[in-house]
């Protein structure tokens, strides 16, 4: 299906599979169309992000295809993966993806997202609640970049002589791009 997306990315085949109901037919066209040169995302892939169903069973792909640089992706593409992100029926490991990829699809915060991201900053899963400040913060939110530490910096003050505490905060920084921050705490 990947040669076929090379040579005629509007072949009725690559077309119609972005149609099928069935997720591992589904999987290998986004897989497939991943990286086709385009300047905006496929209808047909919007459609299946706009489909609660059928974008959750191919959530990882979707992401994949959504954070490949060069695309004018929209704020409210931006906002529908998000949704994906907060749905707790969902396996942690396709969330935590919608999450490390909502920084990469070159979408500014908004009012509108930022309202999308708050349920998910208190959230009970703690890998949840850090993937979504992680996220803000990368998006240039301070005030989630704050929150985000304080746990961390919380930890090492109840507790100085724990390595872990460090390397933990370390990590933090790491996934927030501070690099010297991270260095101080390795």
């Amino acid at each position: 299906m990947r040669s076929l997306a090379r040579l005629a990315p509007g072949d009725p085949l690559l077309v119609a599979s972005l149609s099928d109901t069935h997720p591992a037919v589904l999987a290998a066209a986004l897989a497939a169309l991943r990286d086709e040169p385009r300047k905006a995302p496929r209808a047909e892939v919007l459609a299946v992000l706009a489909d609660a169903s059928r974008g959750a069973d191919v959530l990882l792909e979707l992401v994949a295809y959504l954070t490949v640089p060069g695309q004018d992706i929209d704020e409210d593409t931006a906002a529908t993966l998000l949704h994906f992100a907060a749905r707790a029926d969902l396996k942690p490991e396709a969330r935590l993806a919608v999450l490390a990829g909502i920084p990469r699809l070159g979408v500014p915060l908004s009012p509108k997202l930022k309202r999308e991201f708050e349920p998910l900053t208190v959230a009970s899963d703690a890998a949840i609640r850090d993937a979504a400040l992680v996220a803000l913060t990368l998006l240039k939110d301070s005030r989630a970049r704050r929150e985000l530490v304080k746990v961390y910096d919380e930890q090492i003050k109840d507790n100085e002589g724990w390595p872990l505490a460090y390397q933990r905060r370390g990590k933090i920084f790491l996934r927030i791009h501070e690099y010297g921050d991270a260095a101080k705490d390795f």
